[in-house]
């Protein structure tokens, strides 16, 4: 006689995510892969994110009034309150779901779930999408059935846990993946470069400045091949755009571009931060990169991402405090003089990326919550 609690329709998971786009699109691509098995799936978020959530897919979210901690005492004793208002949101959501499991993706904003769940032993998971493990997951690995990572060799797993991790690779939207198989060809000479900066979706006055700088102090028969698709904020846009145009680089500039897929698709090289999801879609398309690590990042995580990364082969590691326009330069010219090295990163790239990450990350899911079926009705 077949057992239907065994079903994936009939199991519920939910998952905890937000503070950042850097959180929320690897649960978004989670979320869609666990529905398409069959999963009803719910997200619990903070209201920072509720904009990249809410209507994206046809699942029950659950906001909690958690925003970004300010500095200070004050600013502590704020967060601490919101935390606790998280914590009772979360525990009404849980009341209301009724998940199976939990997983976790990090973050302040996991936080409240993700401890309701150790506190009440409920089924846990946690992911970490970068090079080292975030206080957060750190905390709950403890209490988790594994830690899934993207990277391999994730730092900062507590030793007494590190049995329970399962390199799955960081999951991406599927706008990336349908575009695997747009063919990287690589500039030859006297071709446009195609060179695509944005420094995520608030945009970098480092960015606007020095690399901008930096692409003018290029040798002039390099600048003439190039054409720039660069993120630049709104109060700097004329500057930059009058910088270019004296130097004879052609340029697209704005402060947000709304199909970020296409344009890393169609670059021969990228500037960028190294933020996971980022490094996980330039791996995709097998794109070249230059990153530079976000110095305030928790955990120096984009640092870790960052140096990981080239260990891949896939990009350089410049640091933002050593650079000045005339290192940008230096550093990009032989990228560009030399597009065998580009295409020796973009081959490093495509070696190393990981595919179906969510799929991966959703059959580990379903293994772990089979075995505790099984166990459970034995």
């Amino acid at each position: 006689m077949t057992n239907n609690s065994l079903s994936p329709v009939n199991k519920r998971i939910l998952l905890a995510t937000g503070g950042s786009g850097g959180h929320v699109s690897p649960s978004l691509a989670l979320a869609k892969a666990l529905i398409n098995q069959g999963y009803q799936v719910g997200l619990i978020h903070d209201t920072r994110t509720a904009h990249l959530i809410e209507g994206v897919l046809d699942v029950q979210t659950y906001e909690m009034a958690i925003k970004r901690r300010k500095p200070g005492f004050v600013g502590k004793l704020m967060f601490a309150w919101q935390l606790l208002k998280g914590t009772y949101s979360a525990h009404q959501a849980l009341r209301k779901f009724k998940p199976d499991l939990i997983i976790g993706f990090g973050g302040y904003a996991s936080f409240p779930a993700v401890l309701l769940a150790m506190i009440r032993g409920m089924p846990l998971v946690v992911h970490e999408q970068n090079a080292v493990l975030g206080q957060v997951n750190r905390f709950a690995a403890r209490s988790s059935l594994f830690v899934a990572v993207s990277f391999p060799g994730t730092g900062r797993i507590p030793p007494k846990d590190q049995h329970k991790e399962l390199f799955v690779g960081n999951p991406v939207r599927k706008d990336f993946d349908d575009l695997i198989s747009v063919p990287y060809k690589t500039p030859k000479d006297g071709e446009k470069i195609s060179l695509f900066i944005t420094a995520g979706s608030q945009g970098s006055a480092f960015f606007d400045q020095v690399i901008s700088m930096g692409l003018t102090l290029l040798p002039a028969e390099i600048r003439r091949c190039l054409s720039v698709t660069q993120q630049v904020r709104a109060e700097n846009l004329k500057a930059v755009e009058a910088l270019y145009k004296d130097h004879d680089i052609q340029a697209d500039l704005a402060p947000y571009f709304q199909d970020i897929p296409q344009c890393l698709s169609q670059a021969h090289l990228v500037v960028a931060r190294s933020g996971s999801s980022t490094l996980f879609e330039l791996l995709t398309l097998g794109r070249p990169a230059v990153v530079i690590p976000l110095k305030s990042s928790k955990d120096n995580h984009q640092y870790e991402n960052a140096q990981a990364y080239q260990k891949m082969g896939a990009g350089l590691l410049l640091e933002q405090h050593e650079l000045s326009g005339e290192k940008v330069a230096k550093a990009m010219v032989s990228l560009l003089l030399y597009p065998h090295l580009l295409e020796r990163m973009h081959q490093n790239a495509t070696r190393k990326r990981q595919v179906n990450a969510a799929e991966k990350l959703t059959a580990a899911i379903s293994e772990v919550l089979r075995k505790k079926d099984i166990i459970g009705n034995a």
